[in-house]
């Protein structure tokens, strides 16, 4: 029974870092394809902030026990970097 249910929180936990990996792997080749095209999708400081949070939550990676708190700062501070920068392309456009 208990091998069940850490079984089912283990698929839940993986699969939900796995589909957000999959959000942004999914906007950086939309990215790429307009690049091809002579678009700009991203900027070039929004596909450094792409990256930064990729490599954070890509489930594949050791879980930086060490440096825990670096790594959520390393985080914390990507995703407003982020957000401003999609809000102040969109108020230009």
């Amino acid at each position: 029974m208990t091998k069940d249910i850490t079984t089912f929180v283990f698929l839940m936990g993986f699969s939900f870092l796995f589909f957000v990996c999959l959000y942004f792997l999914r906007h950086l080749f939309l990215h790429l394809r307009f690049k091809l095209k002579n678009k700009q999708f991203f900027n070039d400081f929004e596909i450094c902030i792409l990256s930064v949070i990729l490599i954070y939550i890509w489930p594949f990676v050791p879980t930086g026990n060490v440096f825990n708190n670096w790594l959520n700062i390393v985080l914390c501070i990507s995703l407003p970097f982020l957000i401003s920068g999609k809000n102040l392309q969109k108020s230009i456009n």
